[in-house]
């Protein structure tokens, strides 16, 4: 547990030192990042829950602990290739899964911003709560949230429970000092009212099982691509990145990167190992959708 809290500290002050200068929207005005930074930090200490405005004047209930959730409120969008990539693909016409929803920071932007009908799915019953009252702040209909994580098979397993967003499913329940039991089900299982086009997978190691469990929909011609994160977390599980590539390169899927300034995919050759990874399956529709984009504001700057 010590060991994972220094964890948190270093990449915290690493985050607060270096990403105003290299991310792209933070970096339009170091000044002003890191004044919203300092603020929240004073804040959050003085306030057991915070509701601050977010993009597109989306509120959000944060408190001091949720990393990776209050980057959005320091840096616009804290992934910020990943986030506007689905805020230039995804409209009111598409059908968003987020699996691993965590605090609901793609969920609220596409529900949100994009207002795409949304499943968002998280099995933590703690976090799923804090996910429910970010999506009721905000009367988004159109938002369905599920209290389940995502497998290749039904039932119940162990979750550790201390560790917020990256918590994840384990198979040795004896291992972690602090663990939960957590439904979870195959996407194939799931009854969704319209056929989802586009899919989020972030479930710290878990995401070959969560994708072989997903093939029906995965192989939908409805589908365009998905979003993973590949880091080598799938090794508590035995599992390898050859698996999770091998697996969508059999469905068609091929890795892509972003490229923000020209509204363009560009087709990449390793996957991203420190983040996410994105995938497409349908690249004409995708290029059309995001070169149509109209654009978006966050605190009256454009993106």
């Amino acid at each position: 547990m010590l060991r994972f809290l220094n964890y948190k500290i270093v990449k915290t002050l690493f985050n607060f030192l270096f990403v105003p200068f290299t991310h792209p929207f933070a970096s339009k005005n170091i000044l002003k990042t890191f004044l919203r930074v300092i603020r929240w930090q004073i804040l959050s200490r003085q306030k057991t829950e915070i509701i601050a405005t977010w993009i597109n004047d989306l509120k959000v209930i944060c408190k001091n602990g949720d990393t990776g959730f209050t980057g959005n409120l320091y840096y616009g969008l804290m992934e910020y290739h990943d986030m506007s990539f689905a805020m230039h693909l995804l409209d009111s016409d598409d059908t968003f899964v987020d699996i691993g929803s965590n605090l609901g920071s793609y969920t609220l932007l596409v529900g949100g911003v994009c207002q795409s009908t949304t499943y968002s799915l998280e099995p933590s019953p703690e976090t799923f709560k804090r996910l429910i009252k970010n999506v009721e702040i905000n009367n988004l209909e159109n938002i369905q949230c599920l209290n389940i994580g995502a497998g290749d098979e039904n039932g119940s397993f162990y979750m550790t429970n201390d560790r917020g967003p990256e918590n994840h499913l384990i198979t040795d329940n004896n291992v972690y000092r602090s663990n939960i039991k957590v439904k979870v089900k195959k996407i194939d299982d799931i009854d969704f009212e319209s056929k989802p086009t586009f899919i989020k997978i972030d479930t710290e190691g878990y995401e070959y099982q969560v994708i072989k469990g997903a093939v029906n929909t995965l192989e939908s011609s409805e589908m365009i691509g998905l979003l993973v994160e590949i880091n080598g977390n799938n090794e508590r599980f035995n599992g390898t990145n050859y698996e999770i590539l091998n697996l969508l390169d059999k469905m068609g899927y091929m890795p892509y990167q972003f490229d923000y300034n020209q509204n363009d995919l560009i087709k990449i050759e390793q996957v991203n190992t420190k983040g996410n990874t994105l995938f497409i399956k349908n690249y004409d529709l995708a290029l059309k959708k995001i070169k149509s984009y109209k654009g978006s504001t966050i605190w009256g700057k454009s993106i």
